[in-house]
């Protein structure tokens, strides 16, 4: 994880960090009594919508299980992902950045904010358990900003420290191709 550490001021410093965790070892449950082949096929259309990619009206394969697979009592068995081909690419990436100030008489403040995102990718195995459906196989989420924050003071006269704390909450999604962002709905 490489990371930076400087002082901007007397008793005030920042610190910058990456940081990339890798998942591994993933666990699945595949339905012996069901294999790819027991699907049907059958297609819809995308709606016509700017907001889609291409503009929307591109056909959209299905899947649903033949009348004779649904009627087959499900046999589950727990394996490693490997057991049906290459482990999935799974990993959280993003950067930190924390401003901390030990102010005169007792009085710490510390600001922080990390932007990151998770990225998982399962598509060459996905169509050989069980459905032949490849969609949704690589998860890409828009990178998402958490804030955080911290002030503590140490009361003089009878030695009592008090602190408040501002903790991560889900900010603000963000789009690398420009400055396009959304709130999150107030809980």
């Amino acid at each position: 994880m490489p990371a930076a550490r400087s002082e901007l001021l007397p008793r005030v410093s920042a610190d910058v960090a990456y940081s990339r965790r890798s998942f591994h070892s993933f666990i699945i449950t595949d339905n012996q009594a069901r294999d790819p082949s027991q699907y049907d096929a059958w297609m819809i259309n995308a709606p016509s919508d700017s907001r889609l990619p291409g503009g929307g009206d591109y056909p959209i394969t299905l899947y649903t299980p033949t009348a004779a697979a649904a009627a087959i009592p499900a046999q589950n068995y727990i394996t490693w992902e490997t057991d049906f081909g290459p482990a999935r690419t799974s990993y959280w990436q993003g950067v930190d950045f924390t401003i901390n100030a030990r102010v005169r008489q007792g009085l710490t403040l510390q600001f922080g904010t990390n932007t990151g995102r998770k990225i998982d990718d399962t598509c060459a195995t996905v169509v050989k358990i069980d459905s032949p459906d490849p969609r949704d196989c690589r998860l890409t989420p828009p990178y998402q900003t958490t804030v955080r924050g911290l002030a503590s003071y140490t009361i003089p006269r009878v030695d009592v420290l008090t602190s408040a704390t501002l903790p991560a909450f889900a900010g603000t999604h963000f789009k690398l191709a420009g400055a396009k962002h959304r709130r999150p709905a107030a809980p």
